[in-house]
């Protein structure tokens, strides 16, 4: 894995990303936000815009510690994320293919309400954030197990 030391993105301007492979960003509670085969990255102030190769646009706010995405050749990268007054140093790695409490009581309000946005507010999520928590493979398979009653 290799570590950028800082960000190489010019602000405001359109960048292609599209040799990435995919690219997740992690947040301090540890949601992820996992964005599949990016095309273009726009920086702003208040976050990221990434367009996909599906032509779904995707907001990013700021707020996230940890960011690593795989390259078409395979590469792996990871940057953190320095917020005012808080080194970057020791931060690990973050690899994590598990639920945590709130996705999981998300997956099960959504088993058992069946509509994505009132769960979503149930697990305490924006409800506009539903739609997106369901295109995450960690989210789809937790619900498929808990359907069939694993």
């Amino acid at each position: 894995m290799k570590q950028t030391e800082k960000s190489l993105i010019i602000w405001g301007k359109k960048v292609d990303i599209s040799k990435e492979n995919y690219r997740v960003y992690v947040f301090p509670e540890g949601d992820e936000i996992r964005i599949n085969t990016p095309e273009y990255l726009i920086v702003s102030d208040n976050g990221h815009r990434i367009a996909d190769s599906q032509g779904i646009s995707h907001y990013i706010p700021y707020g996230w510690i940890h960011l690593y995405w795989e390259n078409v050749d395979k590469d792996k990268y990871q940057f953190n994320f320095q917020r005012p007054g808080q080194p970057t140093e020791g931060l690990p790695m973050l690899k994590n293919n598990s639920l945590n409490r709130r996705q999981k009581r998300y997956c099960r309000r959504y088993v058992e309400m069946g509509i994505v946005e009132k769960a979503a507010i149930h697990a305490g999520y924006n409800p506009v954030y539903a739609r997106f928590l369901m295109t995450q493979p960690k989210i789809k398979n937790y619900i498929q197990k808990l359907l069939k009653g694993d």
